[in-house]
């Protein structure tokens, strides 16, 4: 990478780009302008960035005239940060969630979290690509594969997949493009983009984090979360954007419990001493590809040097919830048991509310969505087989809208089933792990387990301040931390009063959005839209409009999109030809071979169509 200014800041964090600041190593403008540059350099490869914010540069100029005067900054003042495109932003970006259909629409205002970030001094720098609609048109599908911003790509094996639905967000963010970034997850769309891509994500409980301005899937399941290369600049994200919103009712649940900071929970590895990790086993460790249990054995092991037992524990609905492979599959079970069943009810009822908040749209409802991408099945690929990203076409959206959104006795029976599965007989169940070879009476653990719990449920209800730490030989009873999921008792309850929202986030942006000119990150601008099928490597160039004309957006692809598909990359991986890919085929990825742009635009060519290059 190059420098800036003499100083190096490939890897920079949040904290030591503040430390820049406040030495006058840099302004905020002049890092604002050195990301966008590592945008145009790495995007047409990475596609990890449908649109750049045509305004971050002046924004950033403001903050730096204004940065003296502001006394209490926050930790993301001045701090560029992607946003995925689901997540909307009232200024001369789009949000589209990845498909044209919501192209030139507008959004009534910016989505909380977004003015969060804003009112934190935070620069939206752009919208990361994104899997289309979250992953939730196709059963199966290329993720990180959308119309209009093209097919992300892992950014230490272009050929290898990076996960969905957030994956330009981390990539954005394993790529050194920006330090932190913003995603969405309904099922593992956070946590495995974070994993897959080697950065930090964070997917908060829901309700931590408001969903207001986000394009929805399901209300009961969806939250917003942070990416960063390292945990404390993903926690500083989370720390800026969860709040309680008077527009989403899961932010003022009784229950809801936020510190101040969750940045001052960070800690040194001594905290690791005496503590219990839960390592569930059956159809998670177990069947975890070889590669996989290689790095995460290495973690483990300096966990254990640093004084933390790791113990095995299982999931008591792990057998009923999770497919016998391994693998993800929210389709797996009975109706009234199916995580889908949920899913495909809230999707129908949470989209057509957003959509009949947009302006200057003509899409007010997911049948006006399927029909879109009926009619534009050269670009959408409605018709099984006819966008090799979209094998099955659009079968996922068929079924929701034949579902209607209705919420029967199924969708309840479901609800419940899942909500039960993955909570008490789920992680609060290996949460109550007690250790066999502890002196302690059954008894006695579990007063102890139960002591434990009234602290944190007297800090969840705000009733008591908890002021009573757990007894010293709670570590011998009960596992404190189940891996991927951390429990905390706090030390003071952040009382429940919404918070105050600025003018710009309450008002309704549709009739007063600037007209800023848009920015394409890289374009092959065509007289006429195409689909470029001919080609044996299997690039295609689809219709995609990234500013104010018609442009071609580039995808290339080598293996079918089955090969990217999430629910059987697992058992891919495990799979001795997964190196060689799913044909096991040797020749080069299109995108590494030297001569793939000529030959995707000689293609172009002979298809009649006008080539242009416009890359900067």
């Amino acid at each position: 990478m190059d420098k800036l200014k003499g100083f190096i800041v490939e890897e920079v964090t949040v904290s030591r780009l503040q430390a820049h600041y406040d030495n006058d190593d840099f302004t905020i403008a002049e890092y604002v302008a050195y990301c966008l540059d590592r945008v145009r350099q790495l995007n047409p490869y990475l596609e990890a960035i449908i649109e750049t914010n045509p305004d971050a540069i002046k924004i950033a100029q403001e903050l730096d005239i204004n940065r003296a005067a502001v006394k209490d900054r926050s930790s993301l003042y001045g701090i560029p940060v992607l946003v995925k495109d689901n997540i909307a932003t009232a200024d001369a970006m789009q949000t589209t969630a990845g498909s044209w259909a919501l192209l030139g629409s507008k959004v009534p205002r910016d989505a909380f979290v977004v003015q969060k970030l804003r009112d934190a001094g935070a620069i939206i720098l752009g919208h990361a690509n994104m899997s289309e609609w979250a992953s939730s048109r196709s059963k199966t599908y290329s993720t990180g594969y959308s119309p209009r911003g093209g097919q992300v790509r892992n950014p230490f094996d272009l050929r290898k997949t990076p996960f969905g639905s957030s994956s330009g967000s981390a990539v954005a963010v394993s790529a050194n493009i920006t330090s932190i970034a913003l995603g969405t997850e309904t099922d593992t769309s956070i946590i495995g983009p974070a994993g897959v891509n080697g950065v930090v994500g964070v997917k908060p409980t829901v309700g931590l984090t408001s969903r207001s301005g986000v394009i929805p899937i399901s209300t009961n399941l969806d939250s917003v979360g942070s990416f960063g290369r390292t945990v404390a600049d993903a926690v500083a994200g989370l720390t800026v954007i969860a709040g309680i919103d008077v527009q989403d009712k899961f932010t003022q649940v009784s229950e809801r419990y936020q510190p101040d900071s969750y940045t001052d929970f960070i800690s040194t590895r001594e905290q690791l001493k005496g503590a219990y990790f839960g390592l569930p086993m059956k159809l998670c460790w177990d069947t975890c590809p070889p590669d996989c249990k290689a790095v995460a054995s290495a973690v483990l092991d300096v966990m254990r040097e640093a004084g933390a037992n790791i113990v095995e524990v299982d999931l008591p609905s792990v057998e009923e919830r999770i497919d016998p492979s391994g693998s993800w599959n929210w389709e797996h079970g009975a109706p009234d048991k199916s995580e889908w069943t949920v899913a495909k009810i809230d999707a129908y009822n949470d989209i057509n509310a957003y959509l009949q908040q947009l302006c200057d749209s003509n899409m007010r409802s997911l049948e006006d969505i399927v029909q879109y991408n009926s009619d534009n099945n050269g670009s959408e690929g409605a018709v099984p087989g006819t966008v090799p990203a979209f094998p099955t076409g659009q079968d996922n959206l068929l079924e929701i809208v034949q579902a209607k959104g209705i919420r029967n006795v199924t969708y309840q029976a479901a609800l419940d089933h899942i909500r039960r599965q993955t909570r008490q007989n789920g992680i609060d169940a290996a949460l109550s792990w007690q250790d066999p070879t502890s002196n302690q009476t059954k008894t006695e653990a579990e007063a102890r387990h139960a002591r434990v719990a009234e602290i944190y449920q007297q800090a969840q209800n705000n009733t008591q301040t908890p002021t009573q730490a757990p007894p010293p030989s709670y570590n011998e009873a009960v596992c404190d931390v189940f891996l991927g999921t951390t429990t905390i008792v706090e030390e003071k309850p952040r009382q429940l009063i919404p918070e105050p929202q600025s003018q710009v986030h309450q008002e309704n942006a549709c009739t007063a959005r600037p007209a800023s000119p848009r920015t394409s990150i890289y374009s092959v601008p065509s007289t006429r839209l195409t689909d470029i099928t001919s080609m044996h490597t299997g690039a295609t160039a689809v219709p995609t409009h990234r500013g104010d004309s018609p442009r071609s957006s580039l995808a290339f692809d080598s293996a079918p999109p089955s090969y990217y598909d999430d629910r059987s990359m697992r058992e891919r991986s495990r799979s001795p030809d997964y190196e060689r890919g799913p044909q096991g085929e040797q020749e080069p990825h299109p995108v590494m071979a030297d001569n793939w742009l000529d030959r995707l635009l000689a293609a172009a060519e002979r298809d009649g169509t006008e080539v242009r290059n416009t890359r900067r």
